[in-house]
This record gives structure tokens, sequence and C-alpha cells, in this order.
């Protein structure tokens, strides 16, 4: 009598398909008690139950009789009925696949994907399962209908430090959200869509095991390229409360365990804020110049999308130049034709490649400056 185990899972190997790095399936089966395996393959797509058991009874024989062990619950019945002399049943893990997996894994460790991530091996599975099913959540709840895409959260976290959260998908691109400090530097980390290869195969299989299902065959993955130190346990837990916290954000804040996510109001605001504080000025002209600068900051990103560290960079040139201009300019309302002439540096010394980017941001706000004066 033969015990046989088989399997159907995501394969630990990569393959190049049309230009592209995929990760196929693995379909396998073993005989537990010689530890040999009579077949194995990799298939583009999972196959379905009728497909397995013809796949099978290639390698084993449709009236073997024995024992068949699956890792799948799901396959029980259907394979009950097509071998009807072997006894199926349900085992997490048979000792001779996995044996077989773990030497299977090892062959092909060189080609895990470069941005490969498994929440498992880091986290465990009851973590790593909490967070893609919180994440199926907010994909489901679609919070970028809800969130401009120029729209910065403020998040305090457990241990009470203070973050920015950006939602993606406003701009009808990737869906996800980006961790990012208050000083605006380039993102900590963040949970986007994309492609099964950037997860791990063991976070893939807990995925498709746990019913889970994402927009268009995709699977989130926590971006991590942009972190100083690898991704930690304490990061994990982090984003998965902002995966729930963010599917349930109305016009409020969502607080709870220390930590708190709040609607930051309208991003304009928010930047003409930021000016304002910079330059230690509230006066009606400082509100109208920073205004100005804010609406000349959101023309040129609707022009041609910019990367972060562009608008950034660029914010800070707005600080000097409004600066200059109220250090200049003793008018009581914005006076546009300022800008129309060459820029007067009296604020603090600057190197030469801040002047240059000065001078270059300044040349964009005097094209701003002469349309508007122009349709005025």
């Amino acid at each position: 009598m033969k015990t046989y185990s088989f399997t159907q899972r995501w394969s630990p190997a990569l393959v190049a398909h049309e230009g592209r790095t995929v990760r196929p399936h693995l379909v396998a089966v073993v005989d537990e008690g010689e530890g040999v395996c009579p077949g194995v393959e990799m298939v583009e797509n999972a196959l379905r139950p009728a497909a397995l058991a013809r796949w099978l009874a290639a390698k084993i024989g449709k009236d073997q009789s024995g024992t068949l062990w699956v890792d799948d619950a799901a396959l029980v019945g259907p394979l009950s009925m097509y071998f009807p002399k072997l006894k199926v049943s349900w085992k997490a893990d048979p000792p001779k696949l996995n044996e077989f997996m773990q030497g299977f894994s090892a062959q092909v460790s060189s080609m895990k994907g470069e941005f490969e991530c498994s929440l498992v091996a880091l986290v465990g599975p009851e973590q790593a399962l909490a967070f893609y099913t919180a994440a199926r959540e907010f994909y489901a709840a679609r919070p970028w209908e809800r969130i401009q895409n120029e729209e910065v959260l403020p998040f305090r976290d457990l241990t009470q430090a203070h973050w920015d959260v950006i939602v993606l998908g406003s701009g009808g691109e990737e869906f996800g959200f980006y961790v990012v400090d208050q000083y605006g530097s380039p993102p900590t980390l963040g949970v986007m869509l994309h492609e099964p290869a950037y997860l791990a195969a063991a976070d893939l299989d807990l995925i498709d095991r746990s019913g889970l299902v994402y927009p268009a065959s995709e699977y989130p993955w926590v971006m991590t390229q942009f972190l100083a130190e690898p991704l930690s346990q304490a990061w994990v837990v982090e984003l998965t409360w902002l995966l729930n916290s963010l599917s349930r954000l109305g016009d409020g804040a969502v607080e709870g365990e220390g930590r708190r996510l709040a609607r930051a109001g309208q991003a304009g605001l928010v930047l003409i804020e930021a000016l304002l504080v910079y330059w230690g000025k509230r006066s009606a002209v400082a509100q109208e110049l920073a205004g100005f600068l804010v609406d000349f900051l959101k023309d040129w990103l609707e022009v041609k999308p910019r990367g972060q560290r562009n608008y950034e960079r660029t914010f800070q040139e707005l600080h000097w130049i409004g600066e200059d201009y109220l250090a200049n300019v003793k008018k009581r309302k914005l006076w546009l034709d300022y800008f129309l002439g060459e820029p007067r540096f009296s604020g603090p010394s600057l190197s030469d490649k801040d002047r240059q980017a000065y001078l270059k941001t300044w040349k964009l706000v005097s094209q701003y400056a002469r349309k508007r004066v122009n349709n005025s």
C-alpha cells in the first residue's frame, strides 16, 4: 500500500516569460515511503482539480490504491472522486514532500527576485495573514476615491513618532500608500499592488489558501528599497494598522493603541501653512503670496508629473523666493510685477548649486506670473 503526498503551490523559482520575470506554479507528487518524486512540473497558471487529477493519474496510475496526502484541503473532495481506491486526506506538512521542497528551494535560491518579500518568514503565518487580510479590505474600500492625490495624512505610530502618509491611486496609476517622514525625504516604505514575483511563494500560498482575492491578480507588496534598515516586525504591525485605518478613515481621525491617523484638510492649505511658518509672517499679503506660490506649484505638477525629489526641492526654493519677496516688496497687496524682473537675493547666502536651482525655479514662477498678469 503506497502513501503519496501531492501539492500544487507557487514555485520558489522565478522564470523569464515574454520579457518579464514571473512566478509560476509547481505541481509535484512524492512517494512518502521511498522518498522519491515520480513527477514534478512547473505550470504557468494553477491547474483546476480535473487537470490536476489527470496529471496525477499520469504519474502514479488511475487505479493506484493506498493513501494520498494533499496539503490543500480544497483538493480532498475532488481527488477522492477521481481516485476511489486512494484514501485522500489533508496533511499540512508531509515529511518527504517537505524534504523535496527544501531541496528544490535550495537549488533555485539564486533565482529569487531582487525585491522579493516574505512576511511569513519575517513575522509568521498568523501576523502575515492579518496584514494580507487588512490589505484586501484596503483595496476593497478604495480609499483613494475619498482622499485626494496630493493630500498628506499625519500619522503617529505606537512609539509616538510622527510620519506622513500619502495614499496612492488618486491619479489612476499605482494603488497603495507611502509612509514618509515629516521633512519630505524620499519614501521610507510603502504598500502597493504588484506582480506575484515580488512576493515569496510561501506568502502567495497563504493568501490563496485563505481565499483572499486582489484586483487584476496583483498582490500587496511591502516596498522596502528606501528603508535604511531591513523591514522589521514592528513596521509590519504599523503597516497593518494603517491598512485597517485607511479603509475606514473619513473626514476626521482614527485612533487606537496610542496611534493616530488624521485628515489634514486640503493639501493646498497645508502647503500654505508651511510657507507661513517658514517665513514667520501671517499678514494678508504673506497669505496671498503663499497662495500664489502654491497655485504655481499645483500648475507646474499638473503640466507634467514629477518625482518626489523634484517636488521637494522646488518647494524649498519657493520658500526662499517668497522670503525675498517679503524682504523687498512693501506693498499691501500681492505685486506680481516683482516676479517679471530679476530676482533680488536678500535671504541667507546660498551655495552655487542652490542659487542655480533658485534661478531655475524663478524663471518658472516668472512665466506663471506673466500668464496670470496677462489673464487679469
